[in-house]
């Protein structure tokens, strides 16, 4: 049981859920008396980790074999077989559901909104059209700039300037970030056929593509 528990956590992708709820809080921050209402910090924060838990599930399910092939992901509860790939579809679907309800029960449905359109992103586009080319790079980074934009919309109930430029200054922040993953883990990428700019373009694109992001 411990072991499975352990798959389940793996699955949703612990830092990365956790990196999405850090961002929602502080859109929640940014608003305007947000963090007036306890109850609506914490339900949207909830939704928002369930949306990201279910988005980085659907991905894991989608990217089974890919991940076989890459000695970062090898060990992952699907490609090793320690889950099935029923179960893994079902956690996902059930809290992208669980999600949504509970972002359109407790916050708004702008937020659920947002919501859907991440996972929607991540799952359909940025998962499939990363073997296809290497702007996924910046189509992946849309989804993951949504939850500070959540945080700020479950409060007003509107996108403001503010939240927009959090949203901004997230998703810039990510390409040089993945960059970096895509340099050190060159070779995996490559092997799995993942179009990354360092497999593609070369090192030293990649590399200059790096510095102007940070800078920017």
């Amino acid at each position: 049981m411990g072991s499975s528990m352990k798959d389940v956590i793996a699955l949703l992708k612990p830092g990365v859920s956790g990196m999405a709820v850090m961002t929602a809080w502080l859109g929640i921050y940014m608003a305007p008396d947000g963090l007036s209402d306890f109850a609506l910090v914490f339900t949207t924060l909830v939704g928002t980790s369930m949306l990201v838990g279910s988005a980085n599930a659907f991905n894991m399910v989608l990217e089974r074999d890919v991940d076989s092939l890459m000695s970062r992901t090898k060990d992952r509860p699907l490609p090793s077989g320690r889950m099935s790939v029923q179960l893994a579809t079902m956690i996902a679907v059930v809290l992208g559901v669980l999600g949504a309800a509970i972002l359109a029960a407790f916050t708004n449905l702008l937020t659920m909104g947002l919501g859907l359109l991440a996972l929607f992103i991540y799952v359909a586009l940025y998962t499939p059209l990363k073997r296809e080319t290497t702007q996924a790079l910046l189509i992946g980074a849309v989804p993951g700039a949504m939850p500070p934009l959540m945080g700020w919309s479950a409060v007003t109930n509107e996108i403001g300037a503010t939240a927009l430029v959090l949203f901004g200054i997230m998703m810039v922040w990510q390409i040089p970030h993945f960059l970096a993953i895509a340099l050190f883990r060159k070779d995996d990428y490559a092997r799995a056929g993942i179009k990354v700019v360092p497999v593609v373009r070369g090192n030293e694109n990649a590399q200059w593509q790096t510095i102007g992001y940070t800078v920017l």
